[in-house]
């Protein structure tokens, strides 16, 4: 009970400590996933959503924003932050056991790649073509470890 009441204050405290942040790397991390109109992105570590609504704002109506986080708290604020978008979705999940099938997306982003397991060439060991990618896709993300 007590982790559900931290993860709680964490998501209603996440925008203040982050939304500078966020909104200072996101031009850099969309730039660098080459999100366009048109296309379907993966947001993982989403947090409130703050990263989903800027790749939400770039892709248009006709492409598709998937956010998704470990935390359910986190979830609720990017679901009441992508609002009534129908081209939005949000997901609770660990990033490592996402599944999709492949070529559902053509770009991934992450704007906390600090807080994820690094296993290959990006967060989670995603690259250009990796699984649910579609081949020549792109991944976007900033944290410390993505500077390295």
């Amino acid at each position: 009970m007590e982790e559900l009441a931290f993860e709680r204050r964490a998501a209603a405290e996440y925008d203040r400590a982050f939304a500078h942040v966020a909104r200072y790397f996101m031009p850099s991390v969309l730039r660098a996933a080459r999100i366009a109109r048109g296309m379907r992105v993966l947001d993982i570590a989403a947090g409130t959503g703050l990263s989903s609504e800027a790749a939400l704002s770039a892709v248009g109506p006709t492409g598709h924003v998937t956010a998704a986080d470990v935390s359910p708290a986190m979830a609720e604020k990017a679901r009441e932050r992508l609002g009534e978008a129908r081209n939005a979705s949000v997901l609770v999940g660990e990033a490592q056991a996402l599944s999709f099938s492949d070529e559902t997306f053509d770009a991934v982003v992450c704007n906390r790649a600090d807080v994820l397991p690094r296993t290959g060439t990006g967060p989670l060991g995603v690259s250009s073509g990796a699984s649910s990618g579609r081949a020549g896709g792109s991944v976007g993300e900033y944290g410390p470890r993505a500077l390295l």
